[in-house]
């Protein structure tokens, strides 16, 4: 099995970094991704991951998914007679509480996000992805409200859930074309573009432009990614709208080449939109990789 442990903090640089080349085998038969120990995890990065999925799933491997788990270590009891070291042991024992409160926020994320229902994709095979906790491979979990709510994470009306409720989240999702049918003409499609229009973006271009680029970059899947006779791979979409000041500070997270982006960001104080559109296809991108690995 080919296993990838995935860094505290999951940002593109990070997941292309535990992903690149050399870091699987040439060949495998099964692949898990691990989350367990992800305090943070950009959704950029998460969108990598599930069309890393995607294209395992195309080629016939079983895919097991590990999420963070907000599970504590078993605390040692302190020797009889000794109290030197308690302050230290409180201290270490509230930063790990810390961090498992932060394993658990960004499960609420991937939840929010759209990751988790993406991982149920309606195109992948049953049991071709199994989903567990960290730890606990031996209890898959479902996508049932029960399994939500009773594994540990926060459940969807959790008040604690607010800060991923605004609306400037169109969660990921896949988009597929039925039979004689183009992507861009499905229901799922126009259902996405309306959820993009009401991202909170304030002047109607920028809705209408978001919208227009949506619908381009899905064509492109059509027109590109297709393998020789063979049926258009599903087209992963979603996206995020930032303020100025979050993508300044997030500078760091991000590929080098989004810096002049940020610059801009930073003078003129607008919104960021980061849309994704990928896919898994074999076509126009696949070529180019050896040239552009960042295609």
């Amino acid at each position: 099995m080919a296993t990838v442990r995935l860094p505290r903090r999951l940002t593109i640089p990070a997941w292309e970094n535990a992903v690149g080349p050399g870091k699987l085998p040439a060949r495998f038969t099964d692949l898990r991704l691990d989350f367990g120990q992800v305090e943070f995890a950009d959704f950029g990065a998460l969108a990598r991951a599930l069309l890393m999925v995607d294209a395992a799933v195309r080629a016939g491997v079983v895919t097991e998914i590990v999420l963070p788990t907000e599970a504590l270590p078993a605390e040692p009891a302190p020797p009889d007679g000794h109290t030197s070291g308690m302050s230290a042991a409180a201290e270490a024992r509230s930063q790990i509480n810390r961090r498992a409160r932060a394993r658990r926020d960004t499960r609420a994320y991937m939840r929010h996000i759209g990751f988790l229902d993406a991982l149920h994709a309606p195109h992948w095979p049953d049991g071709a992805v199994q989903i567990t906790k960290a730890g606990d491979g031996s209890h898959p979990l479902t996508r049932t409200r029960e399994a939500a709510t009773t594994d540990g994470s926060v459940p969807d009306d959790d008040p604690r859930d607010a800060r991923y409720r605004p609306r400037r989240i169109m969660p990921l999702q896949w988009l597929l074309s039925d039979r004689g049918e183009k992507l861009q003409e499905s229901d799922d499609f126009h259902a996405a573009l309306a959820r993009l229009g009401e991202l909170g973006m304030a002047e109607p271009g920028g809705r209408v432009l978001s919208q227009t680029l949506l619908t381009e970059l899905v064509e492109n899947v059509e027109e590109h990614a297709v393998p020789a006779g063979g049926r258009p791979p599903a087209a992963l979409v979603g996206a995020v709208l930032l303020d100025s000041d979050t993508f300044v500070i997030r500078r760091g997270d991000l590929p080098a080449e989004l810096g002049e982006l940020a610059d801009r960001s930073a003078d003129d104080g607008g919104r960021v939109l980061r849309l994704v559109v990928g896919d898994a296809g074999q076509g126009l991108v696949a070529s180019l990789a050896s040239a552009h690995p960042r295609t």
